[in-house]
C-alpha cells in the first residue's frame, strides 16, 4: 500500500530545508536540488509542490516568519513578563533564531523587487507591532510602563532596538552575545518602565 504523505507537511520540510541552507550557503548559492537532498526527497518530489525555486522562497519566508510568530505567541516565560519575553524571541539568541534572521534579511533584500514577498514581510511586521503596540497600552494602564509614553512611538523605538541589536548580533556575533543583547533589551526596557 503506498505510503500517505501530508502535502502541507512536505512543503514544510521542503521549506524548512530551504531556509536552512539560505542561512549557510546564501540564496545565490541554493539549488533545488540542493534543499530536495537536505530534505531527504528527490528534485522530482520538490518540484511537484514548488515549481520554481521563487514559490519555494515564498513559503520559505512566509514558514520562517509563522515559526517566529507562533514561537512568540505559544508561552510566555517562567517570570510571567510577556512583553520582554516577547521582544527575547526575536532575538538570535540560539541557531534556531539566528538561522531565522539569516534568512529574514536575505528574503527582506529580495523583497524590495518582488511585491508579493514585500507583503509577506509587511503583514508579519506589521502583526508584531500591534503585539508590542497593544502591550504597551496594557503595561500603561497596569502601572508599568511610565505614563507619558505614546504607545505607537514607543513601539516602534523598541522594535529599532530590538532589529538593530539582532541585525549587529548576526552579523558580529562575537561582540553581541545573548547575554549583551539581553542586556540592551532590559536597558531600553528600564528606560520606558516606572
Amino acid at each position: 500500500m503506498p505510503k500517505i504523505v501530508d502535502p502541507d507537511d512536505r512543503r514544510a520540510d521542503l521549506a524548512a530545508a530551504a531556509a536552512r541552507l539560505i542561512a549557510t550557503v546564501g540564496l545565490d548559492n541554493v539549488r533545488l536540488k540542493d534543499v530536495a537532498a537536505e530534505a531527504g526527497w528527490t528534485t522530482g518530489a520538490l518540484t511537484h509542490y514548488f515549481p520554481d525555486k521563487r514559490s519555494l522562497l515564498v513559503m520559505a519566508m512566509t514558514t520562517s516568519l509563522d515559526q517566529l510568530q507562533g514561537r512568540k505567541e505559544t508561552a510566555v516565560g517562567a517570570d510571567g513578563d510577556e512583553f520582554r519575553w516577547l521582544l527575547e524571541q526575536a532575538l538570535p539568541l540560539d541557531e534556531e533564531r539566528i538561522r531565522h534572521w539569516r534568512v529574514t534579511l536575505t528574503l527582506i533584500v529580495q523583497s524590495w523587487s518582488d511585491p508579493e514577498l514585500n507583503e509577506i514581510k509587511l503583514k508579519a511586521f506589521r502583526r508584531w507591532r500591534r503585539r508590542i503596540v497593544t502591550l504597551l497600552a496594557e503595561g500603561q494602564k497596569s502601572g508599568r510602563f511610565l505614563p507619558d509614553l505614546d504607545p505607537e512611538e514607543t513601539a516602534d523605538e523598541t522594535i529599532a532596538v530590538v532589529d538593530g541589536v539582532a541585525t549587529l548580533a548576526v552579523f558580529d556575533p562575537d561582540r553581541w552575545p545573548a547575554e549583551r543583547q539581553l542586556a540592551f533589551l532590559d536597558r531600553h526596557l528600564a528606560r520606558i518602565s516606572c
